[in-house]
């Protein structure tokens, strides 16, 4: 087994696999549901509600971060390892449900599958956090990102390929099974840090007596559910107004990735280098 402490270069492989399973689960409700959903003959207002219901688990990370935390005896390696393998059971489902084909259930499987995916992001993002220096997590989060953008773009494309070509119950289930195998890498880790005993109750009764920790509660659930609906309703312009091929429109989104990787890696090392505030002044200036 690979320990984090001498094999440090094995973080970034570590979390941008964990963050790729996330990517996929992201790319199957913001550009592959939509898609998939009209094909079934789904009305348009009927596709946009389920999209933001499958994202709502986004907006309750609080929540996950929660329940790791209060387990934390636990460590985040078992939490990150269960978020992945529910992911996967997530797709291996729907792809049982694409041949009985339900809203409903659809619907209520999506949110499932993406309430493990949250789970999966909340314990690797505090496990990079504990295992990590200040100076090296510009470049694990590059890796998170590049993992999390690889997985929902070049990811939807594929599945998008296959869906096509051999229809989307094969192509969920390869999907599935794809996620379940990225399982080896966490569980191939040795490293664990022991955190002390957390007051954790009275840690969230003192900040949510703050009304600025109140009023981001509320907004960001609509933070949350904005970035949802609108990429639903521009995949929906694409698909029924401008009516493009599903192909074309996964290699559409595919193509970001020519910009957000360089941008990435770019961002990552300057942050370490230089500290955070100096790059992303530069940054948001441009």
């Amino acid at each position: 087994m690979f320990d984090l402490t001498v094999n440090k270069k094995f973080r970034y492989l570590l979390f941008g696999c964990l963050y790729f399973s996330e990517g996929l689960y992201q790319g199957l409700i913001l550009i592959i549901t939509p898609i998939y959903l009209i094909e079934k003959g789904v009305p348009l207002p009927l596709v946009t509600l389920i999209a933001g219901i499958g994202y709502l688990p986004w907006g309750l990370k609080f929540a996950w971060g929660g329940i790791i935390d209060y387990y934390h005896k636990y460590g985040r390696k078992k939490f990150a390892m269960a978020g992945t393998i529910f992911g996967a059971v997530g797709f291996f489902t729907l792809s049982i449900i694409d041949q009985f084909f339900s809203v409903i259930f659809f619907a209520l499987f999506l949110f499932m599958g993406y309430t493990g995916i949250g789970f999966l992001d909340s314990a690797t993002d505090a496990w990079a956090i504990d295992i990590s220096k200040k100076e090296e997590r510009g470049k694990i989060n590059s890796s998170m990102n590049i993992g999390n953008w690889i997985g929902q773009y070049l990811g939807a494309l594929i599945i998008i390929i296959i869906g096509v070509t051999f229809g989307y119950s094969i192509s969920f289930m390869i999907t599935g099974v794809v996620i379940l195998f990225l399982v080896i890498v966490p569980f191939s880790v040795k490293y664990e840090r022991k955190i002390g005993q957390l007051r954790l109750w009275s840690l969230i009764k003192q900040e949510f007596k703050k009304r600025t920790t109140r009023l981001t509660t509320l907004y960001f659930f609509i933070i949350v559910l904005q970035c949802a609906l609108i990429t639903t309703l521009i995949l929906l312009y694409l698909k029924t107004v401008l009516k493009l091929d599903n192909t074309f429109i996964g290699l559409i989104y595919a193509l970001w990735l020519v910009v957000v990787i360089p941008g990435s890696i770019t961002g990552g090392v300057l942050a370490d280098k230089y500290g955070r505030r100096p790059p992303l002044y530069i940054l948001l200036d441009w």
